[in-house]
């Protein structure tokens, strides 16, 4: 069963909204979480389903579009993530495998995107479920100026 600091965790990250106080001479080298384009979840987990029906009946970010995988992502490119990174490199956040956040790692890459955040909710069997974003490296000291 996920925890609640873990799912008020998720959330921040899924909303993009983790701020991390830090003296002003990190400021440079400290990147900056993007809001999510997308929310994955995985339906073999359900804590993962859970967490996306949460967050959907909050409708804390009211353009964010949560979607469902099952361990494989290929309908998930082909639809959905490949012509959004096609157009513009766009966060994404999600609780899933470790399998779908691998490959999701390995295709952001040719689009200039990186794994952010990465945390282990829980271990189901051979493999954990994960809480992550995926966003651009964006640095504050960029924006700011």
């Amino acid at each position: 069963m996920i925890k609640r600091r873990c799912f008020l965790q998720t959330g921040a990250l899924a909303t993009g909204a983790l701020v991390l106080p830090l003296p002003p001479q990190a400021l440079a080298s400290t990147p900056v979480l993007s809001s999510p384009k997308l929310l994955l979840h995985d339906a073999r987990f359900p804590a993962s389903s859970a967490f996306a029906d949460a967050l959907a009946a909050s409708q804390g970010v009211p353009e964010l579009r949560c979607l469902q995988v099952d361990g494989d992502i290929t309908r998930l490119w082909c639809d959905t993530l490949h012509p959004l990174w096609q157009s513009a490199p766009a966060a994404i956040s999600g609780v899933s495998g470790e399998d779908v956040l691998f490959c999701l790692q390995q295709l952001a890459v040719a689009y200039g995107l990186r794994l952010l955040e990465h945390q282990v909710l829980q271990h189901s069997g051979p493999q954990a479920l994960v809480a992550w974003h995926i966003g651009p490296r964006q640095h504050r000291a960029s924006i700011l100026s």
